[in-house]
């Protein structure tokens, strides 16, 4: 049985790689509940601020039902390790190890940082569980401090991966996240979280007051935030455009890839996603409007234009699916990976 030790970061990295460790490679994939790994000085991550607290997994047992809303309940012992729902995709769960229970697993396969500051502590991890390391890189990163032994998959372009390593698209459910025909050209959703916390926030209550006749909903800000990861699909699939506009821009962009799988054009600013993995789906006029190219006004216009008709509006949504189809294979990627860790 080969064991897979990772951090967590967020609800859709985290479903990434439980489908790569899990679904395609048989293998178990944990994370770390407890504080002895942060007073040992492994766990430095920190998420606060952002309503994603996930620190709290930390906390063995929780301090109050509070400490564990966001994640659907406390962990509970199953076994040797403990358990906890995924709120996010239900029917799945993460499986948690104290420190202590993970030196009873020993030897690990793998230890897995997806986070820079978990770079060194994690490899440091690795060796003192007898596992090897992985750097997982979603984000761009400005300084990395990887040897050349380490093994790398990384969703970002831009990195410069030395010694063994493999780009690749973090995969997610093709099923729930599928291309169907448009049932309406006049709804744009946003599925951001906290899009009002951007400089581009004026952009969109623009858009909600100019353009006459269209529903624009922002998940999150308009409206609650969406869970499971199926209502997000679904609002997706309802919709006629995605907009999604973040100014940090993104490092794999699930979002992005969310909505090109779905076959949904884009509206946003494409030099966000400059050299980032999914900057071939941003192309003006054929698969987004990039708001780079055009003022509010033109916009508005080309998007008016565009969804008057529901031929020029389904050609974009099978453009963009056509798109993703084109630069994403997961089963490839998949082998690419295992190769790498053999």
């Amino acid at each position: 049985m080969v064991r897979v030790l990772a951090d967590w970061h967020h609800p859709a990295l985290w479903e990434s790689l439980r489908i790569l460790f899990e679904d395609r490679f048989g293998w178990q994939l944990y994370s770390m509940v407890g504080m002895d790994w942060h007073e040992k000085g492994f766990w430095r991550f920190e998420n606060r601020g952002i309503g994603l607290d996930y620190d709290h997994f930390l906390f063995e047992g929780g301090n109050s039902e509070t400490d564990w809303a966001w994640t659907g309940g406390a962990p509970h012992l199953v076994g040797d390790h403990y358990e906890i729902e995924d709120p996010d995709y239900p029917g799945h769960v993460h499986k948690l190890v104290t420190m202590e229970q993970a030196r009873d697993f020993m030897p690990w396969g793998f230890v897995v940082a997806t986070v820079s500051i978990h770079q060194i502590s994690f490899r440091m991890l690795a060796e003192s569980l007898g596992a090897r390391f992985i750097y997982q890189i979603g984000n761009p990163v400005q300084d990395s401090e990887w040897r050349p032994e380490d093994r790398v998959i990384a969703s970002v372009v831009e990195s410069k991966i030395k010694g063994n390593g493999v780009v690749y698209h973090q995969e997610f459910d093709l099923n729930m996240f599928r291309y169907e025909p448009p049932t309406t050209t006049k709804t744009i959703v946003s599925t951001m979280l906290r899009m009002d916390w951007t400089k581009d926030w004026g952009l969109w209550l623009a858009a909600k007051r100019d353009l006459r006749g269209f529903r624009l909903n922002a998940y999150g800000v308009d409206s609650p935030f969406l869970r499971p990861q199926s209502k997000v699909a679904e609002a997706i699939r309802g919709a006629g455009w995605i907009w999604h506009d973040k100014e940090l821009g993104d490092g794999f962009g699930h979002a992005i890839h969310n909505a090109a799988a779905c076959g949904r054009p884009l509206i946003g600013h494409a030099r966000y996603y400059f050299r980032t993995i999914a900057e071939p789906l941003w192309i003006d006029g054929v698969t987004c409007i990039d708001l780079d190219r055009h003022s509010p006004p033109e916009a508005f216009k080309m998007i008016e234009e565009i969804s008057e008709s529901r031929e020029k509006h389904l050609r974009m949504c099978e453009t963009i699916y056509s798109q993703f189809k084109q630069i994403v294979d997961f089963d490839k990627e998949a082998e690419q990976i295992k190769e790498l860790l053999a």
